[in-house]
């Protein structure tokens, strides 16, 4: 389990660099396409939050339980799913994922940034 996560944390920080090339498809989703020499991969990772009872915060939010990631790589040659992570069955791996979501948005900022600068001759 320590090389998953430290592969995962090490997603998380090339993403917050903007280094990962991260497409944001709609609100809670971002989209990574990776090519290799062999291979062709799709990656995702999606944040879903449970609804509050009427809308109130509750205790449990305060820990992050009513959030659930999902992370998946998937072989575009034939469409398989190679790895799929979900925090509600893995909740060992919630810390890397939520970093990777939080860094796919950062890093879209970032490299938004340095075309916006580019653009205006900066």
């Amino acid at each position: 389990m320590n090389e998953l996560n430290e592969y995962l944390f090490e997603i998380a920080q090339n993403s917050m660099r903007g280094e990962i090339p991260w497409n944001q498809p709609n609100p809670s989703t971002f989209l990574w396409l990776q090519e290799t020499d062999s291979m062709s991969y799709q990656v995702t990772i999606q944040k879903a939050v449970k609804a509050g009872l009427r809308g109130f915060i509750t205790e449990r939010d305060s820990k992050n339980e009513n959030i659930t990631y999902l992370f998946q790589v998937q072989d575009r040659n034939n469409k398989q799913t190679v790895i799929s992570l979900s925090t509600s069955e893995r909740p060992e791996v919630f810390p890397a994922l939520e970093q990777i979501f939080h860094g796919a948005e950062r890093g879209i900022d970032v490299r938004s940034t340095n075309e916006l600068r580019k653009l205006l001759g900066k």
